[in-house]
């Protein structure tokens, strides 16, 4: 006990000493590797988009400008990042 509490009073006036044994434990503990686990659903989606116009498609224009392929890649993102997982 005596052995300790003269441990801790010399990490007490040695803080870099105290750091740098801190900092020894947890790279070891690192290297050590643990892992957790965790159980979860996994989601896989492909999404496919026809944008060649071949279905007779109209261009949705914004401004004068073109903006089909903006506006489905906005809602195609919008439509992923919803998915809670």
């Amino acid at each position: 006990m005596k052995r300790l509490a003269s441990l801790l009073e010399y990490l007490k006036h040695h803080r870099d000493a105290a750091l740098l044994g801190g900092a020894v434990v947890l790279l070891l503990v690192a290297l050590l590797r643990p892992t957790v686990e965790m159980r979860r659903d996994i989601y896989s989606y492909m999404l496919v988009v026809d944008i060649t116009q071949s279905m007779n498609v109209v261009d949705m224009k914004v401004d004068g400008n073109r903006v089909l392929c903006e506006y489905i890649w906005a809602g195609a993102i919008g439509n992923v990042t919803e998915v809670h997982c």
